[in-house]
C-alpha cells in the first residue's frame, strides 16, 4: 500500500511466503519468514536491499532505516547494511531489540542499557555518548520497548514512562526539525546535557503499554482495564 518507490510497494519477490514479520524503510520493504530468513525489496541505492549472508538464518527482529537495514539474530548479534555513512554495529554488542531511524541504529542491550549509533544530527545518538538519556544508557531504568523514525527516538520502561530525545524537543536548543515529537503531553524535561552536545530529553505518561515514532510525531498507547460486572 502507498506509492510504490522502486518497487517497494509492488516489487515482493515471487513465490514469498511463511512470512512472520515485515518492516519498512523509506523507499524498501523487509520480510522475515519463518525459518529467519530476510529478504528485502525497493530501492537499492546504498545496497540496503543486499541481504548479508549473516542474516539469512537465525534473524528473529528486522527494522528498516531510511537507506539502510537491521537484523536481530537469536544469539544476540546486529547485522546491519546499507548507508555507508552511518558508524559499524558496537563491536561485542549483544541485543534484545532493535530499531532504525534516519542514518542511524539503536538496540536494547541484552544487560538492560541502550545503545546508538550513526549518523547524529540532532542528538539521538551517541557520539558524545551522553544522547541516550542517562537513565536507559546506565541501566537505572528497564528499558522494554524503543522506537526510533527521522531525528528523534523513544524509549519504553517497565513502569510505563515514555522517554523522548533527538529533535522536536518545543525549540530547546535544537530548532531544525522540530515538530514537538519529543514533547510529551505533561511531560518533564531534563537537560543533562550541555547545549553544545544535545538538547536533553522529556520524560513522562503513565501505564504506557505500547510507543510508536513517526516521521514527525510520536504515539503511545495506555493500558486499558475493563471492568465487568452483574
Amino acid at each position: 500500500m502507498g506509492k510504490d518507490y522502486e518497487g517497494s510497494v509492488n516489487g515482493i519477490p515471487a513465490g514469498l511466503n511463511n512470512v512472520s514479520k515485515v518492516a519498512a524503510g523509506t523507499y524498501h520493504s523487509m520480510a522475515l519468514t519463518n525459518s529467519g530468513q530476510v529478504v528485502c525489496w525497493g530501492k537499492n541505492s546504498t545496497g540496503q536491499c543486499n541481504v548479508p549472508v549473516d542474516a539469512q538464518s537465525g534473524v528473529v527482529q528486522i527494522e528498516g532505516g531510511h537507506i539502510h537495514s537491521l537484523a536481530l539474530k537469536s544469539n544476540g548479534d546486529v547485522i546491519q547494511w546499507g548507508d555507508p555513512q552511518i558508524q559499524p554495529v558496537p563491536t561485542g554488542l549483544k541485543a534484545k531489540k532493535i530499531t532504525a531511524g534516519r542514518g542511524w541504529s539503536m538496540a536494547i542491550t541484552t544487560s538492560n542499557t541502550v545503545v546508538a549509533w550513526g549518523i547524529d544530527p540532532y542528538g539521538q545518538g551517541t557520539y558524545a555518548e551522553l544522547r541516550v538519556p542517562p537513565p536507559l544508557s546506565n541501566g537505572s531504568k528497564q528499558v522494554i520497548e524503543i522506537a526510533g523514525s527521522r531525528h528523534h527516538a523513544l524509549a519504553l520502561t517497565s513502569d510505563g514512562v515514555v522517554y523522548a530525545w533527538g529533535a522536536g524537543q518545543g525549540s530547546i536548543f535544537w530548532t531544525a526539525e522540530d515538530y514537538g515529537q519529543c514533547l510529551i503531553p505533561g511531560g518533564t524535561h531534563v537537560n543533562d546535557i550541555t547545549p553544545q552536545d544535545g538538547p536533553g530529553y522529556f520524560y513522562g505518561l503513565s501505564n504506557v503499554v505500547k510507543i510508536y515514532a513517526g516521521w514527525k510525531h510520536s504515539v503511545a498507547l495506555k493500558s486499558v482495564s475493563i471492568v465487568t460486572g452483574k
